[in-house]
């Protein structure tokens, strides 16, 4: 039973993170409109728990209140179909269904930089401007980096 507290809890957590603004969005997270089941313009926690709750019952495939290691994976599994989708519609300039370096390196079709430019990225990394990276800059980058990941809800990698 704790446990099943602990899993609702972090899916509750998960899903009002993902809720707010344009992320929840962008990863096809509900939108507000969808989350505010009396139309009143307001989000109430009662509704944020309810969408939490819907989100769980529906990775819960069995029914049992628990989500096995299959469930999750099958869930994961959903969510990597959707974001690879949306890749592939954000970024295959020639629309042949396949990205390729270029595609991938040049960024959102329609001219709209959305693509990793690595030479800016590794300007901002190299702080001291000296045209390389030291470890130190490289140590200060990947914190930096954690940190944001955590902001959002993700869990920072580990070593």
């Amino acid at each position: 039973m704790k446990r099943t507290s602990i899993l609702l809890t972090v899916a509750a957590a998960a899903v009002a993170a993902s809720t707010l603004g344009v992320v929840a969005k962008e990863r096809g997270g509900p939108d507000f409109s969808t989350l505010d089941l009396d139309g009143n313009g307001e989000l109430t926690q009662t509704e944020l728990q309810n969408a939490a709750q819907a989100r769980f019952d529906a990775a819960d495939t069995d029914g049992n209140g628990a989500l096995s290691q299959a469930e999750l994976e099958a869930r994961g599994s959903e969510r990597a179909k959707t974001r690879a989708a949306r890749m592939i519609e954000h970024l295959d300039a020639n629309e042949d269904g396949e990205l390729s370096r270029e595609e991938m390196s040049e960024g959102r079709k329609g001219g709209r930089r959305g693509g990793r430019d690595l030479g800016r990225m590794f300007e901002r990394i190299d702080a001291d401007g000296s045209g390389t990276i030291t470890q130190a800059e490289f140590d200060e980058a990947r914190e930096n980096f954690r940190g944001k990941r955590g902001k959002r809800g993700d869990k920072p990698a580990a070593d």
